[in-house]
């Protein structure tokens, strides 16, 4: 077969993705040089667990101020990002001093260096993350997007080169960690074996190193993806690994480290709570301007109320939709409402709205043939009614992608002050880190109230769901004989 016959031969899907693909790798060249501007502030995030576990290896508390300030100046890192205005330490170790303890074989080598280690394992972790939050897709016909293998590989590469990955990739932060742990976590669930079950349960101790964050979202995948027969035995098998998993973690923490920095992990967590961020993708970033305008304590206190009312929204969506939608796409929903009303996140986070992402790209082909179906009527309405999921879904994942970009602008330029005043002009005074997610939840909502007409069908494995038809089921032509029970028509 000829060159252009096997390019006609591959799927339009693959082509798109891969085309996606190619635009993502040339836009790397003019990330790199935005980034290469702030030398002094390279892989900060990564920097401060190298600091803390520099101190651990000198048997030194990296939770104590004055000793991690000392540390963290030795990595490189500015005093001003440390300290600030009232001379107090603003930049705290707050990761479980296990894994500080982990990375000591990193500091033998040069802080830039250890850097680069850590950069290509982020990478893969978001690779090899992605792959795993695909998995239930693997499932479906072989007319899904997620379905054709060579269709997951593009993604997983198109997520790890994207401007969210890199973003999280050039500060050395955490999340990605925890994001592979989720990912592979659904990988463990998707197999629906007794192993694998307890395999989960390992893999989410890795959300602990976020616990107000992603341990949330470990455990709406365990009530999404395990529903069906034997849910209860499952959850046992998941939570018998988690469980054993945790125990033997602190156990080895103590160990190596001792109680009292055990202890004093908590204490960092909470240092942590402070007032809404201008990079917050969640609702309190997106009320942030507002906030500034009110007291001192309604400025503290909302994001809680906020984080309340998105609990209460959770367990309303799952009441309500967990016997009408499927499993993967329940779960992708519950993590971006999770994520959008937690009270604190950074613009690193917006890794974990790749699920809500993924979701919209399976949808794709469904609300095309949605709008080829309108496009049929005589009615403006009805074509404008049919297109709007379609349009919605494409907004929401540009702006994921463009507002991601946007954001390395910001956050790259040198001046504080500077940035402030060109994220307001950019955004019209609405926190970009907040627009996209809060985009993205609003094509979710869109594509389940408009973009989809399905009835419940059971399945063999559980509670009755919503069709996983990528496309819709053509209508039967008239006259013709339909066949039962697997016997030819007469």
């Amino acid at each position: 077969m000829s060159w252009l016959g096997r390019i006609r031969s591959v799927r339009k899907s693959t082509l798109i993705i891969a085309i996606a693909l190619a635009a993502s790798l040339l836009n790397l060249p003019p990330l790199l040089a935005i980034a290469n501007h702030v030398h002094a502030n390279t892989g900060h995030d990564f920097l401060l667990v190298f600091a803390a576990a520099a101190a651990i290896r000198d048997h030194q508390n990296p939770y104590d101020a004055a000793t991690f300030l000392r540390y963290a100046l030795a990595t490189g890192i500015p005093r001003v990002l440390l300290v600030n205005s009232q001379g107090v330490l603003g930049q705290p170790y707050v990761y479980p001093p296990l894994f500080a303890w982990l990375v000591i074989p990193l500091t033998s080598l040069s802080p830039h260096s250890a850097l680069f280690v850590w950069r290509i394992v982020c990478m893969g972790s978001i690779a090899l993350g992605t792959m795993g939050l695909m998995t239930p897709w693997a499932r479906e016909r072989a007319s899904g997007v997620l379905a054709s293998r060579a269709n997951r590989l593009l993604l997983a590469a198109l997520v790890t080169t994207s401007p969210m990955a890199f973003y999280c990739i050039y500060w050395g932060n955490a999340v990605a960690i925890s994001y592979a742990a989720i990912g592979a976590s659904v990988w463990a669930l998707s197999q629906r074996s007794q192993r694998a079950d307890v395999l989960a349960g390992v893999l989410m101790a890795g959300a602990l190193l976020k616990p107000q964050l992603t341990l949330p979202l470990a455990l709406l995948g365990v009530v999404c993806l395990a529903r069906g027969k034997n849910f209860s035995t499952r959850v046992k098998r998941i939570a018998l690994g988690l469980g054993v998993t945790t125990g033997l973690l602190l156990v080895l923490d103590v160990l190596v480290t001792g109680p009292a920095l055990l202890l004093a992990w908590p204490g960092a967590v909470r240092s942590l709570t402070t007032v809404p961020q201008p990079d917050m993708p969640s609702l309190a970033g997106l009320l942030r301007l507002w906030l500034l305008q009110t007291s001192y304590t309604v400025e503290r206190r909302t994001p809680y109320v906020v984080l309340f009312l998105g609990f209460v929204a959770a367990i309303l969506v799952y009441w309500r939709c967990a016997t009408r939608w499927p499993p993967e796409r329940l779960w992708a929903m519950l993590t971006v409402l999770w994520c959008f009303a937690t009270p604190y996140s950074h613009g690193n986070d917006d890794l974990l709205y790749i699920p809500g992402a993924l979701v919209l790209v399976a949808a794709l082909p469904e609300l095309l043939a949605r709008v080829r179906t309108a496009w049929r009527g005589m009615s403006t309405w009805t074509r404008l009614a049919g297109a709007l999921p379609l349009g919605v879904a494409l907004v929401a994942l540009a702006l994921l992608w463009r507002g991601a970009v946007l954001n390395l602008d910001i956050i790259f330029s040198p001046n504080y002050a500077a940035r402030e005043r060109v994220a307001r002009w950019l955004v019209a005074h609405i926190s970009l880190f907040a627009l996209a997610p809060t985009a993205l939840l609003v094509a979710l909502v869109t594509y389940e109230l408009w973009g989809r007409r399905d009835l419940p069908v059971a399945t063999g494995d559980g509670p009755t769901h919503g069709m996983r038809n990528e496309m819709p089921l053509e209508r039967p032509r008239e006259g013709a004989r339909t066949v039962h029970s697997g016997q030819a028509g007469t």
